[in-house]
């Protein structure tokens, strides 16, 4: 496994000597344990899953005093949430500030200003196009109102051209979505799942 770590203007590779199938095998296991969340179980493959992938460039990150880790997954890596890897100690998420984009073409990050923003919150809790509901969804969104105090599109009121017209109409500068998808490092295949069907990012991008 290849990991390639940029900071300001400069890449370094590491190469972790894992193998495919262990590391998927890891990846499932710590899948599966956050799922069931009955046990502590989870922490042995977040362990793991912390030496193949941070611990490699701890020393590098020390070194540069880094705070945040913007993480862009590949194959199998997409399924996890990089926050729950453990050192032994703590998780990385009490050790970092965590971020996740699905390609580093996707966007270009600028920073947000600190002066008040607008915030659209869209999601799905209910099943749609064969995708599983996500019951957690609407929990999320009026949790996440409660404290910017935005618009919500939820379920049939998240339709594209609703999307389309909230972020036009109302100078939105935050837009969280909670829902299906699927990304890669394409944008044309990379999609979130709307009441009325996928959208891609290149759709996104023009909505944006």
């Amino acid at each position: 496994m290849e990991l390639l770590v940029s900071i300001g203007t400069r890449f370094t590779q590491f190469t972790v000597p894992v193998g495919e199938a262990r590391l998927r095998a890891d990846v499932r296991a710590l899948r599966i344990a956050l799922e069931r969340r009955t046990t502590n179980a989870f922490l042995v493959p977040a362990r793991r899953l912390h030496d193949l992938l941070v611990a490699p460039m701890q020393s590098l990150l020390t070194a540069s005093h880094v705070n945040t880790l913007v993480f862009v997954p590949d194959g199998v890596l997409r399924t996890i949430p990089p926050a729950a890897l453990h050192d032994g100690t703590k998780f990385l998420i009490e050790r970092f500030a965590i971020a996740v984009v699905p390609g580093l073409r996707l966007v270009d990050p600028q920073p947000l200003s600190k002066v008040a923003r607008k915030t659209l919150a869209a999601g799905l809790s209910v099943s749609r196009d064969g995708y599983a509901p996500l019951p957690n969804v609407a929990v999320e969104l009026n949790a996440l109102q409660d404290l910017r105090h935005g618009r919500t599109l939820l379920n049939g009121a998240f339709l594209r051209a609703n999307l389309a017209h909230a972020l036009e109409d109302d100078g939105t500068s935050v837009l969280h979505i909670a829902s299906h998808g699927s990304f890669g490092a394409d944008p044309s295949l990379s999609f979130v799942l709307a009441y009325d069907g996928e959208i891609r990012m290149d759709e996104l991008e023009d909505i944006i």
